[in-house]
């Protein structure tokens, strides 16, 4: 048997676990789309993409956009929107202390004879699109104007 609090606590844990894994895709998102700028900070990551433009002469000529990287692929993040934990347990009180322990009483009948059923436990964490903050929202509209702007029309 375990103290209930003991297992609340390793839930929790669990969790935290879970949430830092999170935060640390997070950080490689800085890496995907930025890179170290000589003297510090960050400069976005670009390539060049050559764009057609429609000459007056009805031709087509090639103009060199640097793109940021940002810009073409959507940006998404994560969360835990939900916990959910389902047990069978069995619940005893010794002194103050409340204890658990998973069940496993029941019997089954199989072809072979009778056989102890196991413990039916599930835990459930669902992660959901998380929103996007106002300053990386921002940063991105930025760029996209700025790709805008190279594109000649």
């Amino acid at each position: 048997m375990i103290n209930f609090k003991n297992l609340i606590e390793a839930l929790n844990n669990a969790v935290s676990i879970a949430n830092d894994s999170l935060i640390s895709s997070h950080s490689e998102f800085i890496d995907t789309y930025f890179e170290e700028a000589e003297g510090g900070g960050l400069n976005a990551k670009n390539l060049t993409i050559n764009y057609p433009v429609k000459m007056p002469d009805n031709t087509f000529k090639n103009v060199p956009v640097d793109t940021p990287i940002i810009t073409l692929i959507p940006v998404y993040t994560s969360k835990i929107d939900e916990v959910k934990l389902t047990a069978d347990l069995d619940v005893t009180l010794d002194k103050e202390d409340l204890l658990v322990s998973f069940s496993n009483k029941a019997d089954c009948g199989s072809l072979f004879g009778k056989k102890e059923r196991s413990s039916n436990v599930k835990l459930e964490i669902i992660l959901r699109p998380g929103e996007n903050t106002e300053g990386l929202k921002n940063i991105i509209e930025g760029y996209e104007k700025i790709l805008r702007a190279q594109i000649p029309g």
